[in-house]
């Protein structure tokens, strides 16, 4: 039991450190579904439970011509449709004060410098070199063009090496096929180094993973090993090549 209690400690102050890292999480696809299903509701949870940092900002990334107060009534809506009790207005205006918004043509060059100095605005206020945290909200054929634009304009080159990270995270479904999907991958290692790229798959909620969490939480002789401490990855192969491909090709 000692060492149990032990390590909730070492986990509460991990917590608790990261807290006080200033981040900026900057969402490429801010207007789209995914923002509405999954993005938006999993982070005012995060905000109503005070797990995001004290310097935390949000900048919505997207096509469409929006200004910040539009971007934001359109969380008020997410939100609000979302949550089965109404929150606090109070409570929701502040979590709204943390989203900003960025239009821009994902082809454009330009549009990306552009990015880079509100980014920079966004440090000089702060005094810091935040974290920034790259978030593809974006269609699979999207990609290929945001990866190379993102690296090519500095975005994701760190300000400090010593005080902040960047990171670029991938919405899946990634690639239609092993070939693009493999390409994709081989395309990342080029642009970024591995400790950059971050990974999400939409299968990962299917039964098999459900299981798997179940197993763990359900005994208590692994839900306190069992833990990104302890367990580096998990790999889950579809040897029947039409249950692959099917599954490859599917699009959101």
């Amino acid at each position: 039991m000692k060492g149990i209690k032990g390590k909730n400690v070492l986990i509460k102050d991990t917590l608790k450190e990261y807290k006080n890292i200033p981040t900026i999480l900057i969402i490429l696809g801010a207007t789209g579904d995914l923002i509405e299903k999954k993005i938006a509701p999993a982070l005012f949870h995060l905000f109503e439970n005070q797990n995001l940092p004290s310097l935390f900002k949000i900048i919505g990334v997207a096509r469409r011509e929006f200004s910040d107060e539009q971007f934001q009534n359109s969380i008020r809506e997410i939100i609000l449709k979302h949550l089965k009790t109404k929150p606090e207005e109070e409570k929701l205006n502040k979590f709204l004060e943390i989203f900003s918004y960025h239009q821009i043509e994902f082809q454009d060059k330009a549009g990306y410098q552009d990015l880079v100095k509100t980014l920079g605005q966004v440090d000089n206020k702060w005094q810091v070199c935040s974290n920034k945290l790259f978030y593809l909200a974006v269609p699979p054929p999207l990609y290929e063009l945001i990866f190379t634009n993102l690296a090519q304009s500095g975005l994701t080159k760190p300000c400090s090496e010593e005080e902040d990270w960047t990171r670029v995270l991938v919405e899946k479904p990634f690639g239609k096929d092993l070939k693009t999907s493999q390409g994709l991958d081989t395309l990342l290692g080029k642009l970024f180094k591995e400790e950059q790229i971050y990974r999400i798959d939409h299968y990962l909620a299917k039964e098999m993973i459900q299981n798997i969490l179940a197993f763990r939480f359900s005994n208590d002789i692994f839900e306190q090993n069992w833990d990104n401490r302890s367990i580096e990855k998990i790999n889950i192969r579809l040897f029947e090549p039409a249950l692959r491909n099917n599954w490859c090709g599917r699009q959101r």
